[in-house]
């Protein structure tokens, strides 16, 4: 009858944990889409989007009273723009023809609402971390560019 309990218990509590960790995963999972396949999926995307793309020169328009952003993203081959509005602190690399990823929801206006705002790391510093290695004053495993 002890035993029983025992696996009753250890079942509950393996049932419980499962399930948590099952609904963190589902909650934390974000898709990774291309401009032009957010644009074919529109709204049913989802709620939380992640978009990568390339920023269209000449279009950034930044607001410094409101401390917002709003700018074009496309694909790396061209295509559509998407307008992405952003609010909120802007990395130091965020440039004309830098690719980035946002990640937001797609609002009924076609606009991208974005709450992160990501911008890959030029390739230029790609050159100078080798070197860094190469000379020994950096440790390859403690380098990450981009």
């Amino acid at each position: 009858m002890r035993r029983w309990r025992f696996v009753i218990g250890f079942t509950v509590i393996a049932v419980v944990l499962g399930f948590f960790v099952f609904n963190g995963f589902d909650r934390s999972m974000v898709y990774y889409l291309t401009v032009n396949e957010l644009q074919v999926r529109g709204a049913s995307a989802g709620e939380n989007v992640r978009v990568a793309g390339v920023v269209v020169p000449g279009s950034i328009e930044r607001d410094a009273r409101a401390l917002t952003l709003e700018f074009l993203v496309e694909d790396k081959a061209g295509g559509n723009p998407i307008t992405v509005r952003y609010a909120g602190l802007v990395p130091d690399t965020f440039q004309e023809k830098s690719d980035v990823v946002v990640e937001g929801t797609l609002g009924p206006d076609g606009v991208f609402k974005a709450q992160t705002l990501m911008a890959k790391c030029p390739s230029k510093y790609e050159g100078q971390y080798e070197n860094l290695e190469k000379k020994g004053a950096v440790r390859a495993s403690t380098v990450q560019a981009g």
